[in-house]
C-alpha cells in the first residue's frame, strides 16, 4: 500500500482515534506508559505538534512535539511493532525538524519509556546523549493524606497580582532564568485546561502548584515552594489539599526528575507511586 504522511495543524476526531489505538497497541506490546494528549495550551494557531504516518488506512507511526519554550522541543515517536525497521520513524522525524527549525526553538529532547526496549535502542543509534530520567507518578494511598495543619496557608487560582512573586520562586526553585519562567508563566495563565494556584502564607505567595485537566486523567505540574520555606512541611499540606479537591474518578499523576530524591520521597509520603521511568536523551545532530 501507499505511504502517506498526513502533516495538519489540527487533527481529526478520526485522526486522534487512529493515534489512541497506536498508543494502546504499543503501551500494550511493550510494556510502556505512553499517553496521547494534543496539549494546546502551548500552541499557536499554525503550529503542527503531531506527523502521521499511514500504511493505506491503517496509521503505522507518529511523531508528537511538546513545545512549551523556544529553549527545546520533546519529542515522543510511536511505531507499530508489525511496521518497525522500515525508516518510518527517519521520514517523520525530518518533518518534525522543519517544523521545529521553522519555531526557531533551540534544542530537542527525545523521550523514551525505559521499558521501550526498541525505541531506547533506535535513539541509542542516533547522534543523542542521554540527559536525565525522569518518573511518571500516579496517586494510589489516599490513607497518606494529612488534615490541614497549618491555618495561615492559603491555596487559591492565582491571578496577574501573583505573577511577579511566581516567576521569582519558580525561577530559584528550578534554578532558571526569570526570562524564561515569565513566558512559561504567562502561558500557564492563558491556557483554558490548565489552572494555576497560588500556595500563599500570611497572604504572601510562597510557592504554586498547577492542575492540568485531560480526558481520563488529571496531571500536576509545576509544583515548587520558595526555597525559603521549604522544609516546614507546606508542601505536603499543599500536596493533601490538591488532591482532595481533585475528582476521584480521575487518576491524578505527575512527574519528578528521578535524581531529584526529596521531591521524590515528598510525593510518596502523600500517596503517590512510579509508575513509569521515562529517559531523555539530547540530539546532537540538531542545531540553531
Amino acid at each position: 500500500m501507499a505511504l502517506n504522511i498526513v502533516i495538519n495543524s489540527e487533527l481529526t476526531q478520526d485522526q486522534i482515534y487512529d493515534l489512541n489505538k497506536l498508543y494502546e497497541v504499543c503501551n500494550k506490546q511493550d510494556k510502556t506508559k505512553y499517553v496521547f494528549d494534543e496539549d494546546d495550551d502551548f500552541k499557536e494557531v499554525d503550529d503542527i505538534n503531531t506527523f502521521l504516518l499511514y500504511d493505506g488506512d491503517a496509521l503505522v507511526s507518529s511523531i508528537n512535539i511538546f513545545a512549551p519554550t523556544k529553549n527545546e522541543a520533546e519529542i515522543i515517536a510511536l511505531t507499530d511493532p508489525n511496521s518497525r525497521n522500515c525508516g518510518y520513524f527517519k521520514k517523520l522525524l525530518q518533518n518534525a525538524v522543519k517544523e521545529i527549525r521553522r519555531r526557531d526553538i533551540k534544542s530537542i529532547l527525545f523521550v523514551c519509556d525505559s521499558n521501550s526496549n526498541d525505541g531506547n535502542r533506535t535513539i541509542s543509534k542516533m547522534n543523542s546523549e542521554y540527559e536525565y530520567s525522569e518518573y511518571l507518578l500516579k496517586f494510589e494511598d489516599e490513607t497518606k493524606l494529612i488534615e490541614h495543619q497549618m491555618d495561615e496557608i492559603e491555596i487559591s487560582i492565582a491571578d496577574e497580582n501573583d505573577k511577579e512573586a511566581l516567576i521569582d520562586i519558580n525561577s530559584r526553585a528550578f534554578n532558571t532564568k526569570m526570562r524564561d519562567e515569565s513566558g512559561i508563566i504567562d502561558d500557564f495563565f492563558k491556557g483554558t485546561k490548565r489552572k494555576l494556584y497560588s500556595i500563599k502564607l500570611q497572604l504572601n505567595v510562597i510557592g504554586m502548584i498547577g492542575v492540568y485537566e485531560e480526558e481520563n486523567r488529571n496531571y500536576i505540574f509545576g509544583f515548587c515552594i520558595d526555597p525559603d520555606f521549604q522544609g516546614r512541611g507546606i508542601g505536603k499540606i499543599t500536596l493533601s489539599e490538591i488532591v482532595k479537591c481533585l475528582p476521584g474518578n480521575k487518576e491524578i499523576v505527575l512527574e519528578v526528575q528521578a535524581d531529584n530524591i526529596n521531591a521524590l520521597s515528598l510525593y510518596q509520603n502523600v500517596g503517590f507511586s512510579i509508575e513509569a521511568e521515562f529517559k531523555y536523551y539530547r540530539s546532537t545532530f540538531f542545531r540553531e
